[in-house]
């Protein structure tokens, strides 16, 4: 045997005596039980500090933890990552024509809006993150953010945009939802540039998200349409 090799760390108990076997074995069932309950009770902890109950997405205490991290590591690796900020549109008319069972349901849609029966039209991969801050306000972190073939930063933009915006819709329509309460989504997306801090990222993403309230608000008005003026995210 090689003295020179590092012992193993790991202490095995001894086999307990026949005469003790049975209440060594019961204690240690017991601890067992303990340790997998302390567990399920530290999971639970943590999915009501960092989930939200209704839609089971990631909270707004889990983005605040976790945009600034990502967003440090993107400029050290020189990575881009695009921050996406939404707001569904007639929620509260929603609410009030159907009730909140159904406005409850365009809640918990919205995940799904980010998902394409085309796996490569997905507006999330793995990596990304997703997430709901309260009410009808939500949140995605998108990494290694960058156009393919010969697209431009904008047509990449534009083009998830419309992808979730068309799911959304088409979700909408099948659980309810009529055209008469011009349910939607705004997005606004900012993707990182040289200079960022994370505030200035977070600020135009906030501020691209207003500009398209702002242009919906004026189409509807130019119809003689009464906009709900949702509560826009601040953060």
């Amino acid at each position: 045997m090689n003295e020179d090799l590092p012992k193993h760390p790991v202490r095995f108990r001894p086999y307990p005596e026949p005469e003790n076997r049975e209440a060594v074995q019961k204690e240690r069932k017991e601890y067992s039980r303990e340790l997998a309950e302390a567990a399920a009770e530290k999971h639970e902890l943590y999915k009501k500090t960092y989930t939200d109950s209704l839609t089971g997405l990631p909270n707004r205490r889990a983005f605040n933890e976790q945009i600034g991290p990502i967003f440090e590591n993107a400029l050290i690796t020189k990575t881009s990552i695009a921050l996406m900020l939404i707001d569904i549109d007639g929620l509260k008319r929603t609410n009030d024509t159907l009730g909140h069972q159904k406005g409850d349901k365009l809640l918990q849609s919205v995940a799904s809006a980010f998902r394409s029966p085309n796996i490569e039209d997905n507006a999330l991969r793995p990596n990304d993150l997703f997430g709901r801050f309260d009410g009808d306000e939500y949140w995605a972190v998108l990494q290694d953010y960058k156009p393919i073939d010969n697209q431009t930063i904008d047509e990449l933009n534009q083009s998830k945009e419309r992808n979730i915006k068309n799911n959304f819709m088409a979700i909408a329509k099948e659980i309810g939802i009529p055209d008469e309460l011009h349910v939607g989504l705004s997005i606004g997306i900012a993707v990182i540039e040289p200079g960022d801090t994370i505030e200035s990222f977070i600020e135009r993403a906030d501020q691209e998200l207003r500009s398209r309230k702002t242009e919906k608000y004026n189409s509807l008005k130019n119809d003689d349409i009464e906009f709900e003026d949702d509560r826009v995210i601040s953060l």
